[in-house]
């Protein structure tokens, strides 16, 4: 699919979704989530005050692990195929006043934009690209990011 051209606003609202839940481990303050996702396309949207991200993609396997220490294998592994967040294009967003109030449980820095992967899902070619998001700031210049492998260390973003 291709999502564009939207405006998300603040989406801050407290997450109430049923205890035990993939949904109920999201933290609130996420404007577009992608968990898994393949071969699609956010381009030319404005995304502005959600306070974890602004875009947060994610592969399904890390965020099995953090949600419920549960790898991808066996009777854990997902049955429609690879669960990696692979072939997608984040492309030409604009973003303001995402990342200011990041949840401090999750160890994660808040950003415009999020990228996480577990080290096996980086492994795999992932063909993301991440290009021409900018920050609508007074002072411009590209949107921040921050992409991990591991929770603690930075990788630069792929384009």
């Amino acid at each position: 699919w291709v999502f564009k051209d939207n405006a998300i606003y603040n989406n801050n609202r407290q997450n109430d979704s049923p205890a035990g839940s993939f949904q109920s481990f999201l933290p609130n303050g996420i404007g577009i989530l992608m968990v898994g996702v393949r071969g699609q396309t956010v381009r030319n949207n404005h995304v502005e005050g959600n306070n974890l991200a602004g875009i947060l993609m994610a592969g399904l396997c890390t965020v099995q692990a953090a949600a419920f220490g549960q790898d991808c294998e066996g009777q854990n592994a997902p049955r429609d195929g690879d669960p990696s967040a692979n072939d997608n294009r984040i492309i030409g967003n604009s973003f303001g006043q995402n990342g200011l109030q990041p949840n401090a449980n999750l160890g994660l820095p808040g950003k415009d934009i999020l990228y996480i992967q577990s080290q096996l899902e980086f492994l795999k070619p992932n063909n993301n690209c991440f290009q021409d998001n900018i920050s609508s700031s007074e002072e411009g210049g590209p949107a921040s990011s921050f992409a991990t492998e591991d929770f603690l260390s930075e990788i630069s973003l792929p384009t």
